[in-house]
This record gives C-alpha cells, sequence and structure tokens, in this order.
C-alpha cells in the first residue's frame, strides 16, 4: 500500500495484482461506497475524488500506514484523512482482498481528527482481534478499539501507563500488543484493555507476532539529530517471555526532505507468519519509497 493503491505481491516478491483501485470487471453491487460512471456500454470510469488526489477519498498526504488484515479477507487501512473545517478527520478505511467493499461503504468509523496540518509522523498502525470482530488502531500516540463499520464509534483502548503508542499486534488468545514508544516497552493487554505485563524494548515502532509460536518481532527506529537525518535501529526477535532471540541491525533510511520527514518518512514491517521459517518484510515510507 503506497497511498494511491494497493498490490498484491507473491512471497517471492512478485507482482500478482492490484486490488486498490478495484479490478475492471468487478460487479457494482461489490463496490458501493465508491463513485463510478457507468457507460451505456457498462463500463466502469471512477470518478476523480476533488482535491483529494485520487479514486478513493482522502487519499492526499497519506501517512506512513501498516494495514491489517482479517481471517475472512477485510483489510484495515486509513489514507491522508479529510478535511472537515479546521480538523482533519482520519477514517477507518475497509476494503476487501479483492478490491471490493466488504461492508458497503469504503469509510468506516472515525479514529482519529487533528487540528488541520499534515498527516502524523508516527504513522498508522492498524491490528484485528482473533475473531475478525475488533479493529485495533494506533494513531498520533493513541490507541482505539472499534468496529468495521461507520455506526460504531472508535473508543481508547489501553492502560494511562501507555506512552505514545505506535505498532499494534494482535496473538492467538486475542491479547493485545502495543509498542509504547514513550514508556521504552511492549505492552500485552488483555482483551478488555488491562495490563497483563509489559517488554522492555528500547524505542519500539512497528511489533508483529507470530500466530503459532507466540514470538515477537520489533521493529526500533531511532530518528537522526535533525528531522531529515537518516532513521536508524534494528530488528529484535523476541519469545513469548520476552528474551531476546535474534537482533538484525538495518541500514540507515534514506535521507529525505524536512517537508517529507513530517509528513511520510519512517519504517514500515510485515511478517509473514505462514512461512516456514517465518518472513518479515521491511520497507521504508518516503516520497521514493515504500
Amino acid at each position: 500500500y503506497d497511498g494511491r493503491g494497493m498490490y498484491v505481491l507473491s512471497r517471492e516478491g512478485k507482482y500478482l495484482k492490484t486490488i486498490m483501485p478495484y479490478p475492471v470487471d468487478m460487479p457494482l453491487e461489490k463496490i458501493k461506497g465508491l463513485r463510478c460512471f457507468v457507460t451505456a456500454g457498462g463500463r466502469k470510469i471512477p470518478i476523480m475524488e476533488e482535491q483529494r488526489g485520487g479514486f478513493y477519498p482522502s487519499m492526499v498526504y497519506t501517512p506512513r500506514v501498516a494495514p491489517a488484515v482479517s481471517k475472512d479477507g477485510k483489510i484495515a487501512f486509513s489514507g491522508g484523512g479529510r478535511v472537515q473545517g479546521p480538523a482533519r478527520i482520519f477514517d477507518l478505511m475497509v476494503i476487501g482482498t479483492d478490491g471490493s467493499t466488504p461492508t458497503g461503504s469504503l469509510l468506516g468509523p472515525v479514529i482519529s481528527t487533528r487540528g488541520g496540518g499534515w498527516a502524523a509522523t508516527e504513522g498508522v498502525f492498524f491490528a484485528v482481534s482473533s475473531d475478525d470482530k475488533t479493529v485495533y488502531a494506533s494513531f498520533q500516540g493513541r490507541l482505539v478499539r472499534t468496529g468495521w463499520t461507520g455506526n460504531e464509534e472508535a473508543k481508547p483502548f489501553g492502560p494511562e501507563t501507555l506512552k505514545d503508542a505506535r505498532g499494534v499486534a494482535v496473538d492467538a488468545k486475542g491479547q493485545v500488543y502495543v509498542a509504547s514508544a514513550g514508556g521504552g516497552k511492549v505492552l500485552v493487554l488483555s482483551p478488555e484493555g488491562a495490563e497483563v505485563r509489559s517488554i522492555a524494548v528500547e524505542a519500539p515502532d512497528a511489533i508483529a507476532v507470530h500466530p503459532k509460536s507466540g514470538d515477537l518481532y520489533v521493529l526500533t527506529v531511532k530518528p537522526g539529530a535533525k528531522p531529515w537525518d537518516p532513521l536508524t535501529g534494528k530488528l529484535l526477535k523476541l519469545s513469548p517471555e520476552g528474551k531476546e532471540l535474534a537482533a538484525l541491525p538495518l541500514p540507515a533510511a534514506p535521507k529525505v526532505g524536512p517537508t517529507e520527514q513530517t509528513t511520510m518518512s519512517g519504517r514500515c514491517m510485515a511478517l509473514d507468519g505462514s512461512a516456514e521459517p517465518p518472513l518479515v518484510w521491511i520497507g521504508n515510507a518516503s516520497k521514493d519509497s515504500t
């Protein structure tokens, strides 16, 4: 996902298909909530969203986003927000793994608002509960819990000890893991939001939990001395108890300009837990690299 489109790759990194924009042969009843013009011959022509930079709403100035996929094929993600008066509103956005809108609308619950300006540097992280009913979203340093549709309110989730929330993940038991960048640890929360335990990690950012072993993968990110300096960090593999099993230093992320650092920079990570051995994908989110 690069803020304008979403693409499916093979485990080897080969391009397979594009699901955003939706496939041209997608039936109209499967793309409710997306505007298009239908010709007399039945051809679908997407309508450009005015002042929003694409065929989908809220896609301008998209920040670093870590989508999550449910077992039944729904993808939770976000765009760059929609302007409403002096505020910028960020919605949960939902498409299917086939490019459809399975909930009947692209836009779901509001997950955050901010008073104008650019999208947040820290990014937007998503996770889905083990029963596929709940979406967790971490944005602007706070963690919320919500459902998939717009009539479900996003509510704060987690204890007051959670400082500067970043990456979020869910294990097979339904426990929620969230990186507390301001606290230097990863918190493990019950499905009700109570703190179960914590794992000390310096500068945690994106995280993932292996669905079978319960091993925790943590991407640490340290900014440079100046806002536009390269980011540094490493990938950690920890046991479910928090013991370090492996560490991989990462090369510095490419340098970006001050404006790009403010809006789109950072690293992204995804875990392929079905591979043997597990595969970890890491990308640099910036103007020229995702």
